[in-house]
């Protein structure tokens, strides 16, 4: 959902449940905002000029692999979904998921409690 206000009223859900999920650019604004134009775009480096580069780490393409999976997973066999973002921590060796409540919902959507 991309509509701000529409996300703060069921922000509490409805009886445990969330029928609306903020996208991408609700979470993290800065998504939106428009890259610098080049006069000749560059082509897009590749995953291993990356790790080459030391810009991207080894696994990470493995990791967003398993943390899509699991959700795909859980939305084919119909099993309930309880968190809206995963992140992952190369550096740490960490994945770490946020719950589907109030409090974080409203973290990323900078909204007050």
């Amino acid at each position: 959902m991309d509509d701000l206000d529409l996300m703060r009223r069921f922000i509490d859900g409805r009886d445990g449940k969330y029928p609306y999920l903020a996208k991408e650019g609700l979470l993290f604004p800065e998504l939106l905002d428009p890259e610098p134009v080049r006069e000749r775009p560059a082509p897009a480096p590749s995953c291993g000029e990356l790790v080459e580069a030391g810009e991207q780490a080894l696994l990470v393409n493995d990791w967003q692999a398993t943390v899509i999976g699991s959700y795909v997973y859980k939305l084919l066999h119909r099993q309930p979904i309880t968190t809206f973002l995963t992140f992952a921590n190369a550096d740490d060796l960490v994945i770490q998921s946020k719950s589907i409540n109030r409090h974080e919902l409203a973290v990323y959507l900078n909204d007050d409690e």
